[in-house]
């Protein structure tokens, strides 16, 4: 799959996409990890990830079309509509959709090479990422957190096993595992009429 496949979206609008997409994977905003073990308190935002306000003004570097804050405001909202692309008002980041993730990796590898890594603990693709500043390991969150809970992250190269620099807040959001797919319960979509 390539970019241009998206045929949904016009071509500047895949040219911001491409922009963004260059933001994410050379995004220094979240290299904060050496100052949460002084700064507890300190939220960390994710390698993998950039600013709402970043992604929106990367369509001042849009050279197909001029192009304004507002409408790169609508692009990432169908962006996010089509499941390519992850952001809330919470966080105010943006970020790759696990479809995004899935369905352009070899892109991602082809285009980014040494900035696409793999997880120690589960050995797939890693773009939000957890590293660790003994041996540069890095992680996804839900990896680095036990499933039960029991560690405080720790990581999970066998020759290192040090504590990772995960706050309480993150540690809460992480991966907890939900029903099995067979004792999940599927909502029933209503049935719209078009016979008007």
């Amino acid at each position: 799959m390539s970019i241009k496949s998206m045929v949904d979206f016009t071509p500047p609008e895949l040219e911001w996409l491409k922009l963004v997409i260059d933001g994410i994977m050379e995004s220094d905003e979240g290299k904060v990890f050496p100052f949460i073990t002084l700064f507890p308190s300190l939220e960390p935002t994710f390698l993998g990830e950039i600013s709402q306000n970043t992604a929106l003004n990367k369509s001042s570097e849009v050279q197909s079309k001029k192009m304004t804050i507002g409408e790169a405001e609508k692009i990432l909202k169908k962006f996010k509509e089509h499941g390519w692309l992850r952001y809330d008002a919470k966080n105010e980041s943006v970020r790759f959709s696990l479809r995004f993730i899935m369905e352009m990796e070899p892109y991602l590898r082809d285009v980014y090479g040494e900035l696409v890594e793999d997880c120690v603990s589960c050995k797939k693709i890693v773009i939000k990422k957890l590293t660790c500043l003994t041996c540069d390991s890095v992680h996804h969150l839900y990896c680095a957190v036990s499933q039960d809970n029991t560690d405080e992250g720790v990581c999970k190269n066998k020759k290192c096993n040090e504590k990772l620099p995960i706050s309480n807040k993150a540690k809460a959001g992480a991966y907890k595992p939900g029903p099995k797919s067979s004792q999940r319960k599927r909502k029933s979509a209503p049935i719209q009429d078009d016979s008007d």
